[in-house]
């Protein structure tokens, strides 16, 4: 299961860094909010030159689109989209233990 998590991890670094927006990647990354010691959208912005609110909408299409690559990495491994489904429910018990 890590391996194909770290492939999709991997695979949506690729697409920022094609894209020319790594440095948003990587403030985006490992985003937790209400984390002690975890920046603020706001902050985010303003060490990326922008908005607040720019940095949300960025944060909703980076989780989109992690959303996307995985289940495209699942589908390569189960024979159906119900496996899929199953898969991604196994994955979310395991990771909330």
């Amino acid at each position: 299961m890590q391996t194909l998590l770290q492939r999709a991890f991997d695979r949506l670094a690729a697409e920022y860094v094609k894209v020319d927006k790594a440095a948003l990647f990587e403030a985006l990354k490992d985003f937790q909010p209400r984390q002690p010691g975890s920046l603020t959208y706001a902050q985010i912005g303003e060490g990326l030159g922008t908005t607040e609110a720019a940095v949300k909408s960025a944060m909703q299409r980076l989780r989109q689109r992690h959303r996307e690559i995985l289940r495209e990495e699942i589908a390569q491994t189960v024979t159906s989209a119900k496996e899929v489904e199953e898969e991604i429910r196994h994955m979310r018990e395991v990771l909330t233990r």
